[in-house]
């Protein structure tokens, strides 16, 4: 049983709890809720959303460590506009069957599509509630960190989590840094404190997203050229 964790990126998690803590410390001594957000902080947190997702388009440009063939199938990329867009970089095996969706011909990366998706909703709910000036109710926090923490969690209890499962909840991982930011920033103006917290818990998945497939790798009887990571 203890070999099964071996590796695993403990100082990461380790922060990553204590700042769950921490959120959930300020959401108990909460004041009344404000509609007003800080637009320096929006801005940040939106243009870090942005390049999320920008960054699920082109994993190899953005994480160099992972090694995407340059003789790649059809059906791993799109070329948009003359752009080559790549949705597919996982080693070709079986170990990594259950870390891809397939629509038609096309093999779309579970985790980045589930990513890009969760970027796309955060944008979406901060720039909301600020045109709207909606109040956020501190339940929103913990719904969002509930998120948060299924998404790091996953890796580790349920590395064999069919596709459609591994989209669902890395679109709600991002989704809680959302949640967790407008909860931080209209309570207590903690805006910079939910900015920095979204970007270690993001952090601390892609550790864990290398640690679990390096395991997979490690244990693989296939012949493989590649070692990639991924999401």
């Amino acid at each position: 049983m203890r070999e099964r964790f071996d590796g695993l990126p403990l100082p990461e998690l380790v922060l990553s709890i204590v700042g769950m803590i921490l959120v959930l410390k300020a959401l108990e001594n909460s004041l009344s809720p404000v509609t007003q957000q800080d637009p320096v902080h929006l801005i940040i947190f939106v243009a870090l959303c942005a390049l999320g997702a920008v960054a699920t388009l082109f994993p190899r440009r953005c994480s160099p460590e992972i090694r995407v063939s340059g003789d790649l199938p059809p059906s791993r990329y799109t070329d948009v506009l003359g752009i080559r867009v790549i949705h597919g970089h996982h080693s070709d095996c079986s170990g990594f069957s259950n870390h891809e969706i397939r629509l038609g011909e096309k093999r779309i990366c579970a985790g980045c599509l589930g990513l890009l998706a969760g970027s796309l909703i955060a944008i979406i709910i901060t720039v909301t509630q600020a045109i709207q000036s909606i109040s956020v109710p501190p339940q929103s926090g913990l719904l969002g960190l509930a998120f948060v923490a299924a998404g790091l969690a996953y890796s580790v209890l349920i590395p064999g989590s069919p596709p459609v499962f591994r989209t669902a909840l890395n679109a709600f991982f991002v989704t809680g840094f959302a949640l967790v930011y407008l909860v931080l920033t209209s309570m207590r103006g903690l805006g910079l404190m939910g900015i920095s917290l979204s970007v270690f818990w993001m952090y601390t998945r892609i550790r864990l997203s290398r640690w679990s497939h390096e395991r997979l790798c490690a244990g693989c009887d296939e012949p493989c050229n590649e070692k990639m990571g991924g999401n």
